[in-house]
Parts: structure tokens; C-alpha cells; sequence
């Protein structure tokens, strides 16, 4: 994927909130889903760039594809696969769109 695509895609989707993402907030570690084409160097300088931070560290992962059968002639359809990131950023540092606002 080239830099000149960065302002034409959707690269950062949402925020992955489970029990186990939630323990890893509390190390600084963020959990993102992404595009599945995006890189770790172009994430890094686009996380670096939006948010004003330091990434120390990330790491991706594929989602397996799930398949199913549908009713219909037993046709077996799958999902899309799914990209996410665990970023670590440095000590003092936090991902303003996992902060608590509270009005």
C-alpha cells in the first residue's frame, strides 16, 4: 500500500473493547481494528501523525475467516477477514479515543 493512499482510505475502523483489551489498556497497550492491507510502518506514522504519539511498538494479527452454511442449497458463505493492531505506546501516553468522556 502506497503513502499516497493514505488519506483515500478508511485505514483506522474502531476501537476493539473486550475483558481482555480492557486488561491491556491498564499496560498501554490499544487494540484497533484496521484495514486488512495496511502496513505496521504506515499504521505507525499514521497513529504517530492523527494522534500526536509515540508508537513503541505494534503488533497485528488476521482474524481466521468463519464460514457457514446457509439454508439455501447448502451454500457455504464466509466473512470477511479482519486485521487488528495492538499498539504500545510509551508510559505517559494514552489513545484519546479510549478515554472516558464524561460530560
Amino acid at each position: 500500500m502506497r503513502e499516497k493512499n493514505l488519506s483515500k482510505i478508511n485505514l483506522i475502523k474502531k476501537p476493539i473493547l473486550t475483558k481482555k483489551t480492557l486488561q491491556l489498556i491498564n499496560l498501554n497497550q490499544y487494540t484497533i481494528e484496521v484495514d486488512r492491507k495496511v502496513t505496521k510502518p504506515i499504521l505507525k506514522k499514521l497513529i504517530e501523525k492523527l494522534f500526536n504519539v509515540n508508537v513503541c511498538k505494534i503488533n497485528t494479527y488476521n482474524l481466521t475467516k468463519k464460514k457457514r452454511i446457509t439454508n439455501t442449497r447448502n451454500q457455504k458463505k464466509s466473512k470477511n477477514y479482519l486485521k487488528r493492531a495492538i499498539i504500545t505506546l510509551k508510559s505517559d501516553q494514552t489513545l484519546p479515543i479510549f478515554l472516558n468522556q464524561t460530560d
